[in-house]
């Protein structure tokens, strides 16, 4: 089937917007290193709560888990200067209200995966405002030529139209979105 991440992937490449992805699964993966740090810590002092990411909780960790916040800092440099900085390779189209937000926010020694949700809900947004329906689109229209040339299928006859096809995908990626929390 054509409506696969891959698929998608490949077609952000072909508009010169594969940035928008890669930072949504970098995002992704950095939430999920984030919990897991967080659910250690909390579980080898339980009477410490709330415990977050930041620099002051350096005091409430072991070695090993401070060894796994420094990883964690790595990682949202690593971040920043891949996507968030201006120059930066793959400099995101955010606004300068939402860069400089997180920015100041990582420089305070924030490193919480919630610093970068506004980014996330930007680089989503721009996705699904344009590049998603553009994708649809073309799959579609990909479809449909192929159905064209077998007009004695009765699954290609009975095939909804585009938009119905298009609607129910973006229904399912904005739902799969969701439940992941961006």
């Amino acid at each position: 089937m054509p409506y696969t991440l891959g698929a998608f992937e490949e077609f952000l490449q072909s508009q010169f917007c594969s940035e928008n992805l890669a930072f949504w699964l970098v995002v992704h993966e950095y939430k999920l290193c984030a919990l897991a740090l967080q659910r250690t810590v909390q579980e080898s002092k339980p009477g410490f709560n709330p415990f977050n990411l930041h620099l002051d909780s350096l005091e409430h960790m072991n070695a090993a888990q401070s060894t796994l916040f420094s990883a964690l800092q790595h990682d949202m440099m690593v971040i920043l200067e891949a996507f968030i900085l201006p120059g930066s390779p793959y400099e995101l189209n955010l606004s300068d209200t939402i860069r400089c937000q997180l920015l100041k926010m990582v420089a305070g020694g924030d490193y919480r995966a919630q610093v970068l949700q506004p980014s996330c809900e930007s680089v989503i947004d721009l996705m699904k405002g344009s590049a998603y329906p553009l994708f649809l689109e073309r799959v579609s229209s990909m479809d449909a030529s192929i159905a064209s040339f077998s007009t004695t299928s009765v699954a290609n006859r009975d095939r909804p139209p585009w938009k119905i096809k298009a609607l129910q995908q973006l229904k399912l990626v904005s739902k799969a979105l969701t439940k992941n929390g961006f």
